[in-house]
């Protein structure tokens, strides 16, 4: 999609959350947000430096898999550098600034490739099950995404049957599509590349692969907690099951990318189902602005590991041709 149509269907968002602010009392909103209690908010700012630590250790243990070996202390430092490039540019290119760490390393492109894409896979497809399983508890408001994410759900398992039993044929349409959608000064290690990501895919044995599902539950429990704290922070009771299926139904909805940062669509998706428990408009815009301040708060972690560990503008660049 051309760059600019994206920013295009992005605005949508922003547009959305223009007209969410027309229809708001923001002296509730700033009654709110005056009043935040500490004893809350600080332990929820300081549950990112576990989860970053844990998303840290699920990383090592896919990249122990392909035999690329970093410390953990190292791993940390490139998974939150990696976290603040993401809230900088669209598309969550920040997650592929990890492989270019890899490489700068002498890895190779597939294997660095897979721990990349596998950590990504193990947060998007936990999401879209915690997500899906709270939409059943909406049935009736999200009927209809419900049957999409059905379809979507269905479509991955094939496509993971497909690939587990037919590498060498999604091998070959992967380079074949590879070589109209990638610059062709990219192509040829896009085709090594492919090689070694099946190649690396192959390797996690089913106890890495459990110990992996574990820690990715474990961060989410952590996630959940942070957001349970933000919202007694602000004076919102909600029980913590409830909470979470909120932030999980809302975090799947910020995922259709029409949005920068969930700006607009997470504020939406909040009210609509902060409303089944008597609470208004305001306070799912104040714990919405929460959410947002503790991204800025941890966007600042990561840019400190950005500035002990960066990378050259150069492999920026090259992100982005290849992605765009």
């Amino acid at each position: 999609m051309h760059l600019k149509n994206k920013w295009i269907l992005r605005s949508i968002g922003l547009i959305l959350f223009i007209i969410i602010l027309s229809k708001l009392n923001f002296t509730k909103i700033i009654a709110l947000l005056s009043n935040i209690n500490p004893f809350y908010l600080a332990p929820a700012l300081l549950l990112f430096i576990p989860l970053l630590i844990i998303k840290a250790m699920r990383w090592q243990l896919l990249m122990k898999a392909q035999n690329i070996n970093y410390s953990l202390k190292d791993s940390t430092i490139m998974y939150a550098a990696a976290l603040y490039i993401g809230t900088l540019t669209p598309g969550r290119i920040g997650d592929f600034i990890k492989i270019f760490y890899l490489k700068g390393d002498n890895y190779p492109f597939g294997k660095s490739f897979a721990t990349v894409l596998l950590d990504r896979l193990f947060d998007l497809t936990s999401l879209l099950l915690l997500g899906y399983a709270g939409m059943l508890l909406f049935i009736t408001f999200f009927e209809r995404v419900i049957i999409s994410l059905s379809s979507i759900f269905v479509g991955t398992v094939l496509l993971a049957l497909l690939l587990f039993y037919k590498k060498d044929f999604t091998k070959g349409v992967l380079e074949n599509i590879s070589s109209y959608l990638i610059p062709e000064r990219y192509r040829e290690n896009a085709k090594i590349g492919f090689s070694d990501l099946f190649n690396g895919i192959k390797i996690l044995n089913i106890n890495q692969f459990t110990l992996a599902t574990f820690i990715t539950f474990f961060g989410w429990t952590i996630y959940f907690l942070t957001m349970y704290l933000l919202a007694l922070s602000i004076d919102i009771n909600i029980p913590f099951f409830y909470l979470a299926t909120c932030v999980s139904i809302s975090a799947v909805i910020t995922l259709i990318p029409i949005s920068i940062s969930g700006i607009g669509t997470r504020d939406a998706t909040l009210i609509i189902l902060f409303s089944y428990f008597g609470l208004s408009k305001e306070s799912a815009i104040a714990f919405s602005m929460m959410i947002l301040f503790m991204f800025a708060v941890n966007g600042s972690i990561g840019l400190i590991a950005w500035l002990k560990k960066p990378i050259s503008v150069n492999s920026l660049r090259d992100i982005k041709e290849v992605l765009s």
